[in-house]
Parts: structure tokens; sequence; C-alpha cells
């Protein structure tokens, strides 16, 4: 399982390149997280696209797990600051279900807190999960945090419809909660993701 270390989540960046399998190396010699080969947290996620101006090329979706008690890790030998906090991001595969229909699962407690580095257990919490549409080279990016999973929540992230057409950058989606007052006077002009999740 290739390494992939993360001080903190940029919800965009949850569609870098995914770990795999059973392990993750988590630092330089060679300490491995170990998966919960029956984890217990598992939940859907449904994925909807609603009102976007045209097809999207492609989906993929992926969670970020992080250690969150940051003195289990050991200090830099250099700086003596603490080390990178060790975390790893995983694909989630995703069932087409329509052309706007996305389905996915995930367990929050997939990797095992144990004591890795001999400094105490750590433990480890989900950053966030999301899917990622991609079309003509723009990527659009609607996830949830940890909290927003566990209380089986529905979320709406909305998309200026103009962006769907510019190939110049990436965008994450707007939370319902905190929109705009032009993005409230003009639902006409953006397209959302809305994401259902359950417990299994």
């Amino acid at each position: 399982m290739r390494l992939c270390l993360i001080g903190s989540l940029f919800f965009p960046l949850i569609l870098t390149t995914g770990c795999s399998q059973t392990m993750n190396q988590i630092d330089a010699v060679s300490v491995k997280a170990k998966f919960n080969q029956h984890p217990q947290q598992r939940y859907e996620l449904i994925f909807t696209i609603h009102d976007a101006p045209g097809p999207f090329g492609s989906a993929d979706a992926n969670i970020q797990y992080e250690v969150w008690n940051t003195g289990c890790v050991p200090s830099d030998l250099i700086s003596g600051g603490k080390s990178k906090t060790p975390g790893f991001t995983l694909p989630i595969k995703l069932t087409r279900l329509s052309d706007t229909v996305y389905r996915g699962e995930v367990a929050l407690d997939l990797p095992m807190d144990e004591d890795y580095f001999g400094l105490g257990v750590c433990h480890w919490m989900v950053q966030g999960a999301g899917i990622g549409l991609k079309v003509r080279g723009v990527n659009f990016g609607a996830g949830l945090i940890a909290k927003d999973i566990e209380a089986q929540s529905m979320r709406s992230l909305f998309f200026p419809k103009s962006d769907y057409f510019d190939q110049t950058h990436s965008i994450y989606g707007d939370d319902e909660r905190y929109l705009t007052p032009f993005e409230k006077l003009h639902p006409d002009k953006f397209f959302y993701v809305s994401i259902v999740v359950k417990m299994i």
C-alpha cells in the first residue's frame, strides 16, 4: 500500500491516488497500520447529481484517515517538532446506479488503534469522504466530514453552472448551510450534488 502522509484535509484533494489492500506504511521505519478485517462502523453513501448542464466524463471517490492524537507520534530528530501526522487515503468503490446516481460504502473503523511507535495508542479518525466528478479537465468535489457520516446526514453541495464549461480550475461545492445571498436568489444558475448517508 502506498504511503499518503497528510497534515490536514483540503477536500479538493480528496481525489488523490488511494492506497490499497491490507496495510499502509506510515513512517520511515516500516511501522504498519493494521486494518480491521471486520469493521462495524460501515456506512452507505449515495451521491446524486441534480440539474447539471451536461454529463460528466468520470467519477471517483476517496476516504481519508488520520491519527488525531499526535502525542503517540515521535518527534522529528532534527527539528524536535512532531513528525507529519500519519494518514492515508483509500479509494471508495463506486457503483453507478444511473447517469446521475452513484453508491459507495465506507468503514470509519477500518484502521486499528494501536501503539505503533511505543509512545501510546494512536487513535485513527476519518477526515472526510467524498466524490469527484470530472468533465473536460474540470473536477467538481463534494464530500462530508466524519461527524456528518456518523449522524447519517444528508448534505447538498452547490456549483455554478458556468464552471461546468470552464476548463481552467477545479472546484469544491458550497455547502447548502452556508450559501451566499446570490446563490439563494439565483438557484437556476447552480447545480448540486446531494449526499445521503445510511448505516449498513
